[in-house]
């Protein structure tokens, strides 16, 4: 067995140098093509699970904008420094999965306990990646059971389309015709780009937009320290005996934290 090194690990490319050298050789229509059909779809239908789990976790409007800005800007440098060190389409992307558990974990628990959570899951998988055991722990897992841990956490948005459908059946009805026809008759561009073209067209014709709230500005992510203070309280139950004097009989602990109070006996 060989012994574990970093250098072994992490792959080494061609360098920055030669993929920027060579930029030009392969920057052609097609290729602007297939990168514009990547951006739309992940800055469309992506986008609009994030701001659903910002809405379900009750996050401010400077929160959402500061989580996209994290997700596009930052992985927007981490995919052209790979895709120019390495001269291969690798891309800093983000887990779809675990944008939807936000919505679900900022349910019981604050955002620095869940930023803190979501912290500690990235080093994990970072350890994991430079070990170069990733492929051994897939390969043991059952791949029905992480295809079903998938499909749970986001089943519900499947679910909504028949929802959506009920309640606005013109405009859900039109995107979801968008999305059927350009699955089926322009395959090189994803059927969620067609179900927003269609499903907008479709909501400005019925005229339920609301363009004049609109507004273009810079974002201005919030970057501060996310804490989560917490005091700890004694409380005491008393009894009383025949002449009215009165012990401790029970002692009892709040911790009182962002999201309430809690209690352990």
């Amino acid at each position: 067995m060989s012994k574990w090194s970093l250098a072994n690990t992490v792959e080494r490319g061609p360098g920055f140098r030669e993929g920027i050298s060579d930029l030009g050789k392969h920057f052609g229509i097609s290729q602007v093509g297939s990168g514009l059909t990547a951006a739309i779809f992940g800055t469309t239908g992506p986008a609009l699970i994030i701001l659903n789990a910002a809405n379900e976790g009750g996050l401010t409007t400077a929160q959402a904008v500061s989580w996209l800005f994290a997700i596009y800007v930052l992985g927007g440098v981490i995919t052209m420094g790979m895709a120019l060190y390495y001269k291969q389409p690798i891309m800093g992307a983000w887990t779809i999965p675990g944008a939807v558990m936000v919505g679900v974990v900022l349910a019981d628990f604050s955002l620095a306990q869940a930023a803190g959570a979501y912290l500690v899951s990235g080093i994990l998988v970072f350890l994991i990646g430079i070990s170069g055991t990733f492929r051994q722990i897939v390969d043991f897992l059952p791949r029905p059971i992480i295809m079903a841990m998938i499909a749970g956490v986001l089943i519900e948005f499947t679910i909504g389309i028949i929802t959506a459908v009920s309640n606005a059946p013109f405009i859900a009805g039109i995107g979801l015709l968008g999305y059927l026809l350009f699955y089926r008759f322009v395959p090189k561009v994803p059927g969620i780009v067609g179900a927003i073209v269609l499903g907008s067209v479709a909501a400005i014709w019925q005229g339920v937009t609301a363009f004049s709230d609109i507004s273009l500005s810079l974002a201005q992510p919030m970057l501060r320290y996310a804490s989560d203070h917490a005091r700890l309280h004694r409380h005491y139950r008393y009894s009383a005996d025949s002449n009215g004097h009165r012990s401790r009989k029970h002692a009892s602990y709040r911790c009182l934290t962002g999201r309430g109070l809690r209690r352990t006996d």
